[in-house]
């Protein structure tokens, strides 16, 4: 069986909207893009409860360096180790992407899959105009999203999470740096504690 080696969806419609949150380009002012924002989810319910479970400091397994092989970049803040204890072994070699940057913004990610069935996990690092990404602008991010959000601690400076039944992402800044880890192939009581700590090991590498 060939595994198609592409992006899924889910993380190709949220950066869109990030990329819509961010306005028409660098020159543009947060303000504008707020509001842009705030029209996009105008029918979304925000909710801001926090996500516990788990350590809230990163173990020593979220600073060990990725294995020789792996492709760098996204890549650099997972190990397939990391990645095969969140979803079943074996798992394909990570494959690298990255987007063509739409105004002034870019993600470049990684995915992985499982031989055989639906389960990923992808990690993604978002760039914009090669500036810094601010606490204001992730804050715009988060408005865009057009649905729930919940509010994840000990991940990062700043995180939250969107659970969307058969797949669930959690976005975190650290410093001026932004990224997302995605966990998709189906929902069970574990799947928010795996998530969530390969969110932890990510945050610790970025």
């Amino acid at each position: 069986m060939t595994n198609r080696r592409t992006l899924p969806a889910a993380v190709l419609l949220g950066s869109a909207v990030f990329f819509a949150a961010c306005g028409s380009g660098a020159g543009s002012s947060s303000a504008p893009a707020a509001q842009a924002a705030a029209s996009t989810a105008s029918s979304a319910e925000s909710t801001t409860t926090t996500a516990t479970s788990g350590p809230a400091t990163p173990t020593a397994a979220a600073v060990a360096a990725p294995e020789p092989s792996n492709p760098g970049g996204a890549c650099r803040l997972l190990t397939t180790a990391e990645v095969e204890k969140a979803i079943k072994p074996p798992v394909t070699a990570p494959v690298l992407k990255t987007l063509p940057p739409y105004n002034g913004l870019g993600l470049e990610a990684c995915l992985y899959n499982h031989n055989g069935d639906n389960q990923a996990v992808t990690v993604g690092i978002y760039t914009y105009n090669n500036a810094p990404i601010t606490s204001a602008l992730f804050g715009q991010f988060r408005q865009a999203q057009g649905k729930p959000t919940v509010t994840v601690s000990g991940v990062g400076d700043e995180a939250f999470e969107i659970d969307e039944g058969y797949e669930a992402k959690v976005f975190f800044r650290t410093g001026s740096k932004a990224a997302m880890v995605q966990l998709g192939g189906g929902s069970d009581k574990t799947r928010n504690d795996r998530l969530l700590e390969l969110s932890r090991a990510a945050a610790g590498r970025l």
